[in-house]
């Protein structure tokens, strides 16, 4: 259970109707026997002389207590556990009790709902049940405690909201009998019990009135509420639950089941998709033939994608676990499937388009098939065959002259090669993108992440964290400038050799932290010291996830993945599949025991979990909602776990340097610690900004290719990220953007960029939900971000499971705002995330008086 630190009454939580009595945050008032709760005698006998409510609910004291209990242990929502009333004496449940009274055993949600009643809920508190996102059941205690308390007229203004809510809920005890919360609702308000248990009396006049109201309701809305006389016997029906739309059904045949909200029936999930992804709102359709002509093509296109998908991964996969002769036929069949996926993708969509209308689902699945280029055959073999290419490894050592010889012969060898074909490409993918209406391949590749005015939006975020950067770049050079005398016209104030930073592409300054901010914890040593294998990182990133209650990796993960580095990896680079088979979702890592493994596995394992969690839904949906998102989720989760607390837990740091979590006072390793974490996320901003502008601006044609290309390069890299080359020679023959394994791969850069700062905003807000139960709750954290702990945090899980299962079928927004509380990208996390390193390089700057800029 998550700890708690203030009750829900600090949430900001909506006000729904009625707006008729006590003042908004006092208790809601209760209306009939205050003592009793309007219970029927018998139930509240049996509750009150049982143990579990005596023992077990005596020692829940708060509204998240009891929430967090209806959480785990309602299943349903009788009011007796199943069986009990015909055997006297048995236990179970909220019995634990032996023959009290003549009832049996009340079930849990009754004793639980008297609990609630206990604590006299705050109107605030009420909302807080009915719009919970965690489990029907906490929605439906909620429902319930209105019908018990409320007076009989506000009923219809409290329920009115959800009558059409098609969250399902199975209310049997032993279940196999679901219902939506509207349905519920709907019988709360119009029937006299409740499996043969009486609700309070609602006086005919009011009744009356309610009836009416529903039948406006329904006119206004345009359906028709079909209840049956007896709830127990609606319950039991394929189907209950449902609301029709007058005519849908003489258009798809009487028992096709319900439609989303428009005229036209739902998309099928697999075989039961509801058209939007809601829950409660799917219907088996194997075997119909008088399925709707854009049923048809839409179950025609996700099963004929999921083949072609299967066909690329599996391809993928040999190309990177074969021997090189092999690897180099699987190839070939790579050149051949991308023809064939094109030629599919252009005839599927011809076909489609007439039914782009049909509803928003299909709409949206359109839009994610058909928003590629469209090249002719020869021009996509062409362009298959451009992007094989090797990762190259990174280059660590420390001394100036050997380091840059391995960044100008690494340039010199793949750089002049790949020049000479990319303008040919930057032809063919100008001429695909204007064949589908885009103005460029750039335009094409900004419209996958749906942002409009992307470019704005980049340079804004960008400009907004460069400050933060430069402080980074100013107190680097100063201490590059004292390591490394020998390298000449290597101002204090001018840009940083780029060869000295730290990795190939001087996006990762990692190796320079512990010289900064020295400390004797030493991390990656301790990481070596604990000799991990591959498959031991692998489960301790399984652990973490699986902690918030995500899930487990798969037996064909730990059957398939490869671990280490053998004859069969021709590729190590990090590496998450989705295989389009159930449940074969695979990993390449070839890791060792370092820290940076250790982040490559937890970033690679977010990917798999989004793959994981998204798998129900159909193919075209089985991603992430964007790129960013995707690669967003591993890095937030890599985060949340390099918390000193969980450091502790892995043996790699001894409890003495914790502090108390609430302190918002920082020890010596909390700096060392941030700014190991800085010197990697920081630098790699202006780098994957660079990648992509400078695309983009090759795509448009505003910087020539063919005169301007390296030039153009250098010009972005010295004035957005302070940097030179090594050699004071001319490098305008050369190409060095394409050093960077994504280049020659094809592949857009900005997803990193708006990842990165996506991790810092993703963490903010998990860290909010596990403590506050809110992730946009306006309290301040109780310690300093970098300290928040998600391990075990099944509140954690429930967010993200509830954010990232409907895949690419939601939009962006809608998954930020699930997890963030806001639907725009900030900087402001990662600012926070950084200031208390950012003032304690305030106070180095000042002291030593170090300029800022170049």
């Amino acid at each position: 259970m998550d700890s708690e630190y203030y009750d829900d009454e600090q949430q900001q939580q909506p006000n729904h109707p009625p707006k008729k009595s006590a003042k908004q945050n006092n208790a809601l008032p209760l209306w009939g026997n205050e003592s009793t709760m309007n219970l029927n005698p018998l139930i509240l006998a049996n509750i009150q002389g049982s143990s579990y409510f005596k023992v077990s609910l005596f020692k829940l004291k708060t509204y998240h207590e009891v929430v967090d209990e209806i959480y785990y242990q309602v299943k349903h929502l009788e009011p007796w556990e199943r069986g009990s009333r015909k055997t006297s004496g048995q236990t179970g449940m909220c019995g634990g009790v032996r023959g009290v009274g003549a009832g049996g055993i009340v079930s849990t949600a009754f004793c639980l709902l008297y609990k609630l009643y206990t604590l006299r809920l705050t109107r605030k508190q009420v909302n807080g049940l009915l719009t919970h996102t965690d489990s029907p059941y906490i929605r439906a205690l909620g429902f319930m405690y209105l019908r018990y308390t409320q007076p009989p007229a506000d009923l219809y203004d409290w329920y009115e909201e959800y009558l059409l809510d098609e969250e399902e809920i199975d209310v049997k005890a032993g279940g196999g009998q679901s219902i939506t919360i509207g349905l519920m609702c709907r019988q709360f308000l119009t029937k006299l019990d409740w499996f043969s248990t009486l609700f309070p009396r609602i006086p005919v006049p009011i009744q009356k009135q309610i009836q009416q109201k529903l039948e406006q309701f329904a006119t206004e809305n345009n359906v028709s509420f079909a209840e049956a006389a007896n709830p127990n016997e609606r319950y039991s029906k394929a189907g209950a639950g449902r609301y029709e739309r007058p005519g849908a059904a003489s258009a798809r045949g009487d028992d096709y089941g319900e439609s989303s909200r428009g005229s036209a029936p739902p998309l099928p999930k697999r075989s039961e998709y509801s058209g939007h992804c809601d829950r409660g709102n799917r219907r088996r359709r194997e075997g119909r033939e008088d399925l709707h002509p854009a049923i048809a093509w839409f179950d025609q296109m996700n099963s004929e994608l999921k083949q072609l998908n299967h066909e690329a991964a599996q391809y993928a996969w040999e190309a990177s676990t074969l021997p090189t002769q092999s690897s180099a036929a699987t190839v070939e069949k790579i050149g051949q499937l991308t023809v064939r996926k094109a030629h599919w993708e252009r005839t599927m969509c011809g076909r489609g388009e007439q039914h782009r209308d049909f509803n928003a689902s299909l709409g949206r699945a359109l839009q994610l098939l058909c928003r590629s280029w469209v090249n002719t055959d020869d021009e996509m073999r062409w362009v298959a065959t451009i992007h094989q290419f090797s990762k190259q490894s990174d280059c660590k050592i420390n001394e100036s002259d050997i380091l840059k010889w391995a960044w100008h012969s690494w340039r010199m060898a793949v750089g002049p090669p790949i020049k000479q074909t990319y303008g040919k490409l930057i032809h063919l993918m100008n001429n695909g993108a204007r064949r589908v209406g885009f103005q460029d391949a750039g335009d094409s590749w900004r419209e996958e992440l749906e942002m409009p005015n992307l470019r704005a939006t980049v340079h804004r975020l960008w400009q907004e964290v460069k400050p933060l950067y430069q402080k980074f770049h100013a107190v680097i050079r100063h201490h590059l400038r004292k390591r490394y005398p020998e390298i000449k016209d290597f101002d204090r104030l001018g840009l940083i050799p780029a060869h000295i930073l730290g990795d190939m592409w001087s996006q990762n300054w990692e190796t320079y932290a512990a010289s900064i901010v020295p400390h004797e914890v030493d991390i990656e040593h301790n990481f070596k010291r604990m000799n991990w294998t591959g498959r031991q990182l692998v489960k301790r990133a399984e652990d973490f996830y699986s902690s918030t209650g995500l899930p487990m990796m798969t037996k064909q993960f730990w059957e398939k993945s490869v671990f280490k580095r053998g004859a069969n990896v021709t590729k190590c680079h990090g590496t998450a599949a989705n295989m389009y088979e159930e449940g074969d979702f695979r990993m390449i890592v070839c890791a060792g025991s370092t820290s940076s493994d250790f982040y490559v596995v937890m970033h690679e394992m977010g990917h798999i979990m989004y793959y994981m969690l998204a798998s129900d839904q159909p193919t075209i949906f089985q991603d992430g909602t964007n790129s960013a998102f995707q690669e967003s989720i591993g890095d937030t989760i890599h985060l949340a776990s390099m918390s000193p607390l969980h450091l502790t837990r892995l043996g790699l740091l001894n409890s003495s340097y914790l502090k108390p979590e609430v302190d918002n006072t920082l020890n010596s390793f909390d700096y060392a610690l941030l700014m190991k974490t800085a010197l990697v996320k920081i630098p790699a901003l202006p780098f994957a900004y660079i990648m992509d502008r400078y695309r983009w601006d090759l795509f448009e044609g505003s910087a020539n290719f063919e005169e301007d290309a390296n030039r153009y390069f250098w010009y972005l890299l010295e004035s957005e990220q302070g940097i030179k080359p090594p050699l004071n020679t001319d490098r305008t023959h050369l190409f060095d953007a394409a050093a960077k394994y994504h280049f020659p791969d094809n592949t857009p850069y900005v997803r990193y960029f708006l990842a990165n700062i996506l991790s810092f905003q993703l963490l903010e807000g998990l860290c909010r939900k596990s403590i506050y139960g809110s992730v946009d709750s306006p309290y301040q954290l109780p310690m300093p971000l970098h300290r928040c702990d998600l391990y075990g945090s099944k509140r954690v899980g429930r967010v993200l499971k509830k954010a990232l299962a409907p895949g690419g079928s939601q939009r962006w927004t809608t998954v930020l705002k699930a997890l963030t509380g806001t639907e725009e990208i900030s900087v402001d996390s990662m600012v926070r995330y950084f200031e208390p390193l950012t003032k304690y390089l305030d106070k180095i700057i000042e002291q030593q008086g170090i300029p800022v800029g170049w």
